[in-house]
């Protein structure tokens, strides 16, 4: 079952709105979490829709640097205590673990899908 790309754009529109909301809210550690957010938020828009960068870029790259961007933006936000010191919870274990494998699938996807089935064509 091939998901289509159009659900990218969908789910890119509330991420960057997400990314876009908290850079505008926050300051330090959480910034750098909302800009990777907005960037992957972004990446998605523009590889779920047709447009002139996806003619030249295939859309699975663009999907796929987005998932690495969103997971860099889990990394960060679970190590972004407000106070400003790093505590080893088990949240921020299991929210780092998530991010670092969506960060992993991203680069799966970016390079064709050795691991996962990534088609040609967008769906």
């Amino acid at each position: 079952m091939h998901v289509s790309s159009r659900w990218f754009s969908l789910l890119g529109g509330f991420i960057l709105a997400g990314g876009v909301l908290g850079l505008l809210s926050e300051t330090g550690l959480a910034r750098v979490q909302y800009a990777f957010l907005a960037a992957g938020g972004l990446l998605f828009i523009v590889g779920g829709t047709e447009n002139p960068i996806r003619e030249r870029v295939p859309w699975y790259q663009l999907v796929g640097l987005g998932d690495v961007a969103v997971g860099l933006g889990l990394v960060t936000s679970a190590f972004g205590d407000p106070s400003g010191t790093v505590t080893l919870t088990l949240q921020t274990t299991l929210l780092a673990a998530a991010g670092i494998a969506l960060a992993v699938l991203g680069a799966d996807y970016f390079l064709g899908g050795a691991y996962l089935e990534v088609p040609e064509e967008a769906p």
